[in-house]
């Protein structure tokens, strides 16, 4: 087993959770290792999630319909619980291994570390079954105290697999970790020039920035709201509202469920579920082998990128690496358009997030 692999066990959620007893009475070189570790796969674990997002979003043909909107909204708030997790660990004198080799996830596969071990996550377009999925992945601890049963039975997907971990008990093991190290923490390198960036500085930052990364995935016990001053929903419930296609409020009984407005299913393209190294360029047409190729040139660049910008805190890296993402997303749109020959009925092609050099070609 290589060490980059997120399942390692060093990097297994379950494993650290429990190994997290053992480190605190090993004393404190151990503990700080245990949270470089922790914060290393969250970090991970949070990239993880950005390339289907974005698959799927690419492939609804009016990116200004209202649930592209809502896909891109999340897309953008996981790259904020990027930079987050990754301020974390430069406060603490680590640095992001994103430009390492086994960094970049491989799709179909599992989430980083274990997280919610029973899930193959795939690069697809828009579909129900890729909706379920991303459930699954932002899926609350508990219901609300205070939804209709309309909601509840919506919302249930399932006993979940006993050996699924969800990200909130993770980013809470985090936040045990820190309250018991007590860690200074350093500004240097850290990325705050980015807008919905902030600096941590305290233990209070780092609650703070914790329960902002479990509120925008899951919502709370108390409501669905992702828990800041725009009063979204947490993703998982903006991803509920495109799968059941209504709209979800608070009424004045002051109990949460769906409304009579509707989400409608937007037009997309017949995008096929990216196939285990991506799609063979070999035997694709020549325009689909230099998309490919461009796009994972692009997507080797995004992650230097993010690497560089916080093992220098150049803040302006950040930005050049949300352009590239800009026109990631021009490429993959080009390849949805794009009939796989033979397919019937007719799929089209996508990118497969893959660092050139890495992958058969």
């Amino acid at each position: 087993m290589k060490p980059n692999d997120p399942s390692h066990p060093t990097r297994h959620v379950a494993n650290l959770i429990e190994g997290w007893p053992h480190a605190a009475k090993a004393g404190k070189a151990a503990q700080m290792k245990w949270l470089h570790t922790a914060l290393e796969t969250a970090i991970r674990l949070e990239f993880a999630t950005i390339p289907p997002y974005l698959t799927a979003l690419w492939s609804i043909k009016d990116q200004k319909s209202p649930v592209a909107s809502a896909i891109k909204a999340i897309v953008q708030e996981e790259m904020v619980h990027l930079g987050l997790a990754c301020n974390m660990l430069v406060a603490i004198g680590g640095t992001p291994p994103i430009a390492s080799k086994g960094f970049a996830p491989s799709y179909p596969g599992p989430l980083p570390g274990g997280v919610h071990s029973s899930l193959t996550v795939r690069l697809s377009g828009l579909t129900r079954d890729a909706v379920k999925s991303f459930l699954i992945i932002e899926r609350p601890e508990a219901h609300l105290f205070n939804e209709t049963n309309e909601l509840t039975a919506a919302a249930n997907l399932g006993a979940p697999d006993p050996a699924d971990i969800g990200i909130g008990i993770f980013y809470d093991a985090i936040l045990t970790a820190f309250q018991t190290l007590s860690p200074p923490l350093s500004t240097d390198r850290q990325i705050s020039d980015w807008a919905p960036l902030e600096p941590v500085t305290t233990l209070l930052d780092v609650e703070a920035k914790i329960n902002l990364i479990k509120h925008q995935g899951e919502g709370t016990a108390q409501d669905p709201d992702e828990g800041t001053d725009k009063a979204d929903l947490a993703h998982f419930y903006r991803f509920l509202e495109i799968q059941v296609g209504r709209k979800i409020k608070q009424a004045d009984d002051k109990r949460w469920g769906f409304t009579h407005k509707t989400v409608r299913w937007p037009d997309v393209w017949p995008v096929a579920v990216v196939p285990a190294g991506g799609h063979d360029a070999r035997t694709a047409p020549p325009e689909v082998r230099i998309l490919l190729a461009d796009f994972d040139r692009a997507f080797a660049l995004l992650l230097q990128l993010l690497n560089d910008a916080w093992t220098t805190g150049d803040d302006s890296l950040v930005n050049a690496a949300i352009g590239t993402m800009t026109s990631m997303g021009a490429l993959g749109r080009r390849l949805m358009e794009i009939p796989i020959p033979g397919t019937d009925p007719v799929q089209t092609y996508a990118p497969s997030f893959r660092v050139r050099g890495h992958a058969p070609t």
